[in-house]
């Protein structure tokens, strides 16, 4: 998900479908070099490990978006405005906030709920109050 989300979800299968490419082409292909800088090992094994991988992950992607995991920032269960009515204003804080709480929705994608966010929010607000003081 962190991939996906550094990416975007628009951009990712692109450049898996890169990635394939290169594996076939014989570059990106990882294993060990020689002296002249060519792969040592690898060969017809490595190709299809390789391709076996891409596609473990195009799946793996296929079930996240099925699962429609939040990968954004908008795809957050609040924001901007919702951390405005909690009193926390516009502007850096806010936005560094949503980071924060995108970060956590990635790694768990079950606390992308509007209650378990504000809370989050509002420790992070405090956190922040804290520091500034």
């Amino acid at each position: 998900r962190n991939t996906i989300s550094e990416i975007g979800r628009d951009i990712f299968p692109c450049v898996l479908h890169i990635r394939k490419g290169l594996i076939r082409a014989g570059l990106g292909i990882k294993g060990e070099q020689d002296g002249s800088g060519a792969n040592k090992t690898g060969g017809f094994e490595r190709v299809l490990e390789e391709m076996s991988g891409i596609n473990r992950t195009k799946m793996l992607f296929k079930e996240i978006l099925r699962r429609k995991d939040p990968l954004e920032i908008r795809d957050l269960a609040i924001n901007g405005r919702d951390l405005e009515a909690l009193g926390i204003n516009r502007g850096v804080l806010t936005g560094s906030i949503l980071k924060a709480l995108m970060n956590a929705v990635l790694e768990n994608p079950l606390l992308n709920n509007k209650n378990d966010l504000i809370k989050m929010a509002i420790s992070l607000a405090e956190a922040d109050e804290k520091q500034t003081d």
